[in-house]
């Protein structure tokens, strides 16, 4: 008899460990798996901050445009301000004036090519005074 009672006390100890064991092992894989959705939350959350952002600049961008063009539309009627405009955007001229156009030499355009493109300027200064040489 006593040591079926003994037997019956180490179920029952085991059962209630194994209950407590459980209850860990699911707490743990709660807090894991919260864990992991607060991260992709965050991350998520950073995307979203970013784009708010961006769609912010645009805004601003777009309403100093449309300042510019409703004072574009306010000047519409104003004689100097559509001289201007035809002066800037449409190339007219008044009678008796003439447009001049400067090109430079397809030479001097190549060096300045090379000195600004792939050459820094103490080397491309080097590499002048070589080709002077020669």
């Amino acid at each position: 008899m006593v040591s079926d009672f003994n037997k019956k006390r180490n179920r029952e100890f085991s059962k209630n460990q194994f209950l407590f064991q459980l209850g860990v092992v699911l707490f743990l894989a709660v807090a894991v798996v919260l864990v992991i959705v607060n991260v992709k939350i965050y991350n998520r959350k950073k995307d979203l901050q970013a784009q708010v952002a961006f769609y912010e600049s645009q805004v601003a961008e777009i309403e100093t445009n449309i300042q510019s063009l409703k004072k574009d539309i306010d000047n519409s009627d104003n004689p100097d301000y559509l001289e201007k405009i035809a002066y800037e955007q449409l190339g007219k001229q008044k009678p008796g004036e003439q447009s001049i156009i400067f090109i430079e030499p397809e030479e001097k355009i190549e060096e300045k090519i090379e000195e600004t493109i792939f050459l820094p300027a103490w080397i491309s200064g080097v590499f002048n005074w070589i080709k002077e040489k020669f």
